[in-house]
């Protein structure tokens, strides 16, 4: 039996630029790329925490969502390179109660481990913490009841190159105040110790977790202080959880002061932002560096125009030890504005960049990333014009200067929270949050830009003809597999086939791993799928991937078929023997035909553009172009054409804004593909 991949049935598709975007954000070439929502069994409150990106570009969320008890699970999400739901995990604690995951980390084999806190019944809010294997199957899960039957609960986890679990959070204490409590796991889910921190006489709780070179532990929370009210507080452990060094920060105005983000250089320096209170200038931003002793270096305050409200929620640094951190800040009587601050190593303000969404009400970022080339992206949630809150994603240059600002709006303009933004090392932007539904309530939502003109490499299926319907008996069909490179150069890749049966959600490999080379511009293969008369009648999908096989997906497309019944065909949901029906190619590598595929240029365009096409022979041809209904709106070319290269010119001036399909078909050739039209 080959290993078989678990995917949705629908694949999601890829479009060349989201038609709701300004052209200033088209012309700073950010677009949409996909926008995957998941909405939860009982389609009530469901909301994302925590997202990660691995190298491969395979996303995962965590968070939790209502069930059909109207209680909270964890809910955990994998999804490829193209917004496809590889895998959904639910975990609902032994006391049937609300279960609401905060933090996950994925390891470099794919495994993901969840933390959060889980009502236990009888011992209250507890710690629980899971492994899931890189197809989302539960290998354990170690719950931690503190003392005394109090509530416990999670904030944060990291995981370390042995397999080693840590996490982080608050716990009840004997006195029913809550003390700071770190907890280690083996690979196996076994505990191996855990540190308390904690006044008896105050409460406190860790929100962050971080990890060095060493193995030595860090985590920065709340401590509540003598005359001091709430202060930072950050603990240094070593890697059997003694306590190395506590360090306890108090604002200027010794009022509260609430630790947000924390992060480590690879020095072992740490760096610590929020919000620090004081009576003159109410909050303002407090970003703090400690070395590796846990002495403070410098502390750095922002406080905004209005002189009030100021709240840091994240930040970072790049390898020279510049510090960027991001929040909200009031700009007048009750409105905010994202407030994106620059500091340099010691903690000297280089610049500030403001956002002040299109409402003039109230906008505050919660997440920021940075790029090897050291472009800031921040997302938040902004006011829009009757749309209330929507996600809004802004990238500024190392100089602060705003370069692309795009917003999404949900589908019936209610508030939609980012919570997390993420930037691959190709530039591919990534935000998840959660948007409000009439329908379904809160659904997660998971975003990925693209900061390029057209993906490197797309992929595309076309059938000879269509719908296709195969006998009872079995049969083949005939179909056009075309591979476009936009690189600029030759490029050597991977293309693999799969084929799923119906009532099934995994794919049986019928070509390849085959490796081809692709030329620039666009190569392809005319080809035929035999289909036995043993395989179960129904609707199979047919999918083709580009990439570096199995893990990197670049691009897949998707055709459908139809297997018709036959007088003996077996109820493939009574046992049907479905092991290997479709004889598998195995080719290693494939040469690509002499056509070439339509070019365009541009693409979006307004209102003229190119088309291009090479035949490798005389042909009579047919070259027609359809808005996305079918209807037939312009006949670029028909009749004979000589071997060679073609252009011809498309005016669409009297045609509106939208997508646009053309069909070229020569003798036995054909190919389709969009166009984007923007006035």
């Amino acid at each position: 039996m080959k290993n078989y991949i678990q995917i949705m049935v629908i694949i999601a598709a890829l479009i060349s630029l989201s038609l709701a975007m300004t052209p200033e954000q088209a012309s700073a070439q950010v677009f949409e790329q996909w926008l995957a929502a998941y909405d939860g069994p009982a389609s009530e409150y469901d909301k994302p925490n925590d997202m990660f990106v691995d190298e491969y570009g395979y996303i995962y969320i965590t968070g939790f969502s209502e069930a059909t008890s109207n209680e909270k699970d964890y809910t955990t999400l994998k999804y490829n390179p193209l917004g496809v739901l590889q895998w959904e995990a639910r975990y609902d604690g032994p006391a049937d109660g609300e279960d609401m995951a905060s933090s996950l980390a994925v390891d470099s084999d794919g495994n993901v481990f969840v933390t959060g806190s889980s009502w236990g019944g009888l011992t209250d809010y507890d710690i629980a913490t899971i492994k899931y294997d890189a197809e989302g199957v539960e290998q354990w899960v170690a719950r931690h009841d503190g003392i005394g039957g109090e509530g416990d609960g999670a904030s944060a986890i990291v995981i370390d190159n042995d397999g080693n679990v840590y996490v982080t959070g608050g716990s009840g204490g004997s006195f029913k105040d809550v003390d700071c409590l770190t907890i280690k796991y083996d690979g196996d889910g076994v505990e191996l110790w855990t540190a308390r921190y904690g006044d008896p006489s105050y409460p406190e709780g860790a929100g962050m977790i971080a990890l060095d070179a060493d193995g030595n532990i860090y985590v920065t929370g709340t401590s509540w202080g003598s005359g001091t009210s709430q202060d930072y507080l950050t603990i240094k452990y070593d890697a059997d959880g003694n306590e190395l060094w506590v360090a306890i920060f108090d604002g200027p105005g010794n009022e509260t002061d609430h630790p947000t983000d924390m992060v480590l250089d690879s020095d072992g320096n740490v760096y610590v932002t929020g919000k620090c209170s004081e009576i003159i200038s109410g909050a303002d931003y407090g970003t703090i560096k400690y070395d590796t002793d846990g002495n403070l270096l410098w502390a750095a305050y922002y406080n905004g125009p209005a002189n009030e409200g100021d709240l840091a929620t994240a930040l970072t640094i790049d390898e020279d030890g510049n510090v960027y951190v991001t929040g909200n800040s009031e700009s007048n009587w009750y409105s905010f504005d994202f407030a994106t601050v620059k500091y340099d190593a010691s903690g000297g303000e280089q610049w500030v960049s403001r956002y002040n969404g299109p409402a003039n009400y109230s906008d505050g970022a919660n997440s920021l990333a940075i790029d090897a080339a050291g472009n800031i992206y921040v997302t938040g949630n902004s006011d829009g014009i009757g749309t209330n809150g929507d996600f809004a994603t802004i990238k500024y240059n190392a100089e602060g200067v705003e370069q692309w600002i795009v917003r999404y709006n949900g589908p019936d303009n209610y508030d939609d929270y980012p919570v997390e933004i993420t930037v691959d090392a190709t530039g591919n932007v990534y935000v998840a949050g959660e948007s409000w539904t009439y329908e379904s309530s809160d659904n997660f939502v998971t975003i990925k830009y693209s900061q390029i003109d057209d993906p490197y490499f797309q992929i595309e299926l076309t059938p000879f003809s269509a719908p296709i319907q195969i006998p009872g008996s079995g049969g083949s069909f005939e179909y056009y597999l075309f591979a476009d490179n936009n690189v600029g150069e030759s490029y050597t890749a991977d293309l693999w086939i799969e084929v799923a049966p119906p009532q099934w959600s995994a794919h049986d490999l019928v070509l390849g791993p085959a490796s081809v080379t692709l030329e620039t511009g666009t190569s392809g293969w005319h080809r035929i799928q035999s289909v036995p008369g043993a395989a179960p009648a129904g609707r199979y999908q047919y999918v083709a991937t580009v990439g570096l096989y199995p893990y990197l997906i670049w691009d897949c497309d998707t055709l459908e078929f139809e297997k018709l019944e036959s007088g003996d065909d077996s109820d493939p949901d009574e046992g049907t023997d479905w092991s290997e029906p479709f004889e598998a190619d195995e080719a290693t590598s494939l040469q690509t035909s002499n056509y070439k595929l339509i070019t365009i240029s541009p693409n979006p365009f307004n209102p003229v553009t190119m088309l291009s096409y090479d035949l490798p022979e005389a042909a009579e041809i047919n070259l027609s172009v359809y808005d996305v209904s079918g209807r037939l709106v312009a006949e670029l070319v028909d009749g004979w054409r000589n071997a060679g290269s073609h252009e011809v010119t498309f005016d669409a001036s009297n045609l509106a804004s939208g997508i646009y399909l053309y069909r070229l078909d020569a003798g036995e050739f054909s190919a389709t593909g969009k166009m984007v039209l923007m006035k």
